[in-house]
């Protein structure tokens, strides 16, 4: 019994899955400096599921360095639990703020949709 495919609609047939699966095999990978840069990216989760803290400028990972900074003076971890802990809860503010930036950003641009749109209808 064929499995059935994980999405439905086109289904590949037996000579082109072999086919795919040839040209995968001679694949070494990419070349270029870039290439490998961006492929290594692939895997890499985004958000709230990040393994990664997701900085994408120097001022961000400054204000998010000096952030951890201060929570660790604030709460004076005594062992490797609690300095996680309060490492932990500095990238949770900071994260927060982060997501309440990017709402305000997206409400911001709806609301100018909107009134662009009831503008033109006029």
């Amino acid at each position: 019994m064929k499995p059935e495919p994980a999405i439905s609609g086109r289904v590949t047939s037996e000579k082109r899955a072999a086919a795919a699966r040839a040209n995968s095999a001679k694949s070494r990978g990419p070349v270029t400096v870039q290439g490998r840069a961006n492929s290594s990216s692939n895997s890499l989760r985004h958000g709230l599921r990040a393994r990664t803290h997701g900085v994408i400028d120097q001022e961000s990972a400054d204000h998010l360095t000096a952030l951890i900074a201060s929570y660790t003076r604030e709460f004076q971890p005594q062992s490797e639990r609690e300095l996680r802990l309060a490492q932990t809860m500095a990238l949770t503010h900071w994260r927060q703020t982060c997501l309440r930036k990017l709402e305000t950003t997206a409400m911001n641009r709806e609301v100018r949709g909107l009134k662009s749109l009831s503008l033109t209808k006029r």
